[in-house]
């Protein structure tokens, strides 16, 4: 006999909510009877297809799949540095935010550090925060842009990360990089 066990997960993440994913292409032609092209925008999708050079690129290592890829970067890191004049180690690479921000607030956020997050925002950043015993400090957009005044009045003791992204990828709406943080740097 096997009993449920609810104590078995790490605190905190009973309160989180599960992300829900939009429905696969075919689910919503079958659900709503459509017919032709479907583009998924909720999903942040290109409605626009790969790149022709990417394509072409992909078919030239397709003899390759069975070879894990170099998971460092070295080429792209290397030519990274040298366009921005920085140490290689100044860049991290990932499979897309889903793996970057875990990785991120993992290696920075202990249990009971505060992160300031514009809201709404991507999910990931809240779950992420969550899990790692952290707590999520949402502040609210104005406009649909980040409000540098409120990110910075929101910092406190116990503050251990800002998150300075744009909330949706489509609108890119932020402020400059200098002006976050000539405004930041007045804080600490």
């Amino acid at each position: 006999m096997c009993r449920e066990d609810t104590n078995i997960f790490r605190n905190g993440l009973a309160g989180l909510t599960p992300y829900i994913r939009g429905k696969p292409v075919e689910e919503v032609r079958r659900g709503l009877g459509l017919t032709g092209r479907i583009v998924r925008l909720a999903s942040n999708e290109n409605p626009l297809g790969p790149s022709p050079k990417a394509l072409a690129k992909m078919k030239d290592v397709l003899g390759e799949v069975n070879l894990y890829p170099d998971g460092g970067c070295y080429e792209l890191r290397e030519a990274l540095a040298r366009k921005h004049s920085l140490s290689t180690g100044h860049f991290i690479f990932g499979n897309g935010v889903d793996n970057l921000i875990p990785l991120v607030v993992n290696t920075f956020v202990n249990s009971g550090d505060e992160v300031i997050i514009p809201s709404p925002s991507f999910a990931a950043l809240h779950t992420s925060t969550v899990i790692a015993g952290g707590i999520p400090v949402d502040v609210p957009l104005k406009n649909f842009h980040i409000n540098v005044e409120d990110i910075c009045s929101a910092v406190g003791p116990k503050t251990k990360m800002l998150i300075l992204r744009p909330p949706r990828n489509i609108t890119r709406i932020m402020k400059s990089h200098a002006k976050i943080l000539s405004r930041y740097q007045a804080v600490i």
